[in-house]
Formats: structure tokens, sequence, C-alpha cells
């Protein structure tokens, strides 16, 4: 029990809040990309652009 930090130790909080600092970051990142792009119309609507790959037979339509 001797290794064991204080509940109060500042360096562990320090690490501790950075660690959950970027694990949310990164969290964030990884929705906006998956999310996809999004652009407003002229009457201020949000439509949201995806790009979905189909797969085709190689005959053209």
């Amino acid at each position: 029990m001797s290794d064991h930090n204080a509940p109060n130790d500042p360096r562990s909080f320090t690490l501790t809040a950075f660690i959950a600092f970027v694990v949310v970051f990164v969290f964030v990142m990884l929705m906006m990309l998956w999310h996809g792009d999004t652009s407003k119309d002229s009457e201020g609507n949000v439509h949201y652009t995806t790009h979905v790959a189909e797969p085709t037979d190689g005959s053209d339509p």
C-alpha cells in the first residue's frame, strides 16, 4: 500500500483530467467524421450529405 497515491494528489488528478479530456476529444472527432457533411439552404434548413458506396454489377443504367 505504500505505492498508493493519496486521494488529493494533484499529479494524479491532473493526469486523470488530461486523459479524460483526450478520450472525450477523440470520441467527438470520430463522431464528427462519422456524421458526414452538412449544408444549409437559403431558408436555414440543414441538409446532411452522406456518401454511400453501393455495389454495382458493372452495367450502366
